[in-house]
């Protein structure tokens, strides 16, 4: 894990290095498992109903874990649900605190701006909202 002497920068990047490496872990024993199953109908397109499961609201604060806990949690959400990539955007938009939503809107401003094209997909958005939280992380200098 982080050694001490480590910035929030050195500590932060290992904490994505690790949740890569773990995430990608657990989608080869799914793969696995998946293989290893007879293959099922899935279920009714309306299990999912029988349980409340929401994505919960990121607020930034000063803790990188708290983030990828958030992510990871977003990600199961959708994976449970099913949510199609042209949803995830628009949910994940409704659930962003206070400054996290003010700094999403300034990254909308500047893709337009730049003449660049809105983020539609997850895939797009990901890696916007990793380096944003860096950013977001990080207390400014005095």
């Amino acid at each position: 894990m982080a050694a001490p002497s480590q910035t929030l920068e050195e500590k932060f990047e290992e904490m994505l290095r690790i949740h890569a490496e773990k995430k990608a872990q657990i989608d080869y024993l799914r793969r696995q498992l998946e293989e290893r199953q007879p293959r099922r109908s899935r279920w009714p397109t309306q299990h999912h109903m029988d349980f409340k499961v929401e994505i919960p609201e990121f607020e930034a604060q000063l803790n990188p874990d708290g983030f990828l806990d958030w992510l990871s949690t977003v990600e199961r959400v959708f994976e449970y649900k099913d949510i199609p990539d042209e949803k995830k955007v628009k949910l994940v938009v409704l659930k962003l605190g206070r400054d996290t939503s003010i700094w999403w809107n300034e990254v909308l401003s500047k893709r337009a701006r730049e003449g660049k094209e809105k983020i539609h997909s997850w895939r797009k958005m990901n890696p916007s909202l990793r380096l944003g939280s860096y950013a977001l992380l990080i207390p400014p200098n005095p």
